[in-house]
């Protein structure tokens, strides 16, 4: 029952669908920056779903044409295995339609995966600006007798120093307080 809907057709409309789907996910996130803090699970998502599609593309087209036993030697290689096994048997069988139709599938999911992966980057780094910066206009604009959000959390170890991440965020810190200080009006980013 399952053999006859999981065809390669079928595997290849779903990778087709699930690349669309990133495309359109990625268009907003270049346009608009902010977007990409929103972005990132789908796009998660999305491309893990093209992996697997291409994945489970090599399993069904090594199964159907050469049985079973090329299967076998592929899962026994690990489960990513079936990858290499099936573009190997392709290129040596002349298949090469369906070779280079899998590795246009492998490129595309890992430049989708790239894609996403700078785009995680790169909402965590807005989101720690943004936050710093919130934190840094709540120092400057603190009241009297008021301790400040951040203020005072530098950890010391059992030696006295600071621990090494914690003294980067305040020098990070400090840095945008100085510039808020200087620059009032500085806009917080978002």
């Amino acid at each position: 029952m399952l053999g006859e809907h999981l065809t390669p057709d079928f595997v290849l409309t779903v990778f087709e669908a699930a690349f669309c789907l990133c495309v359109a996910a990625f268009l907003p996130g270049w346009i608009f920056p902010r977007m990409r803090l929103y972005l990132v699970r789908p796009l998660f998502i999305g491309t893990s779903l093209c992996y697997f599609t291409a994945w489970l593309w090599c399993l069904i087209v090594l199964a159907i044409t050469w049985g079973t036993l090329p299967v076998i030697v592929g899962l026994l290689l690990g489960i990513v295995g079936v990858v290499p096994v099936a573009l190997a048997l392709m290129m040596f069988s002349g298949q090469w339609s369906l070779a280079i139709s899998t590795v246009l599938m492998l490129v595309a999911a890992i430049l989708l995966r790239m894609s996403y992966l700078y785009f995680k980057r790169s909402a965590q780094q807005m989101e720690v600006l943004r936050l710093l910066a919130v934190n840094a206009m709540a120092t400057v604009n603190k009241q009297p007798g008021q301790e400040a959000p951040l203020q005072g959390q530098a950890k010391k170890t059992p030696e006295g120093d600071t621990d090494q991440a914690t003294a980067g965020v305040n020098k990070v810190w400090d840095g945008v307080t100085k510039a808020y200080r200087d620059d009032p009006d500085l806009e917080v980013p978002y």
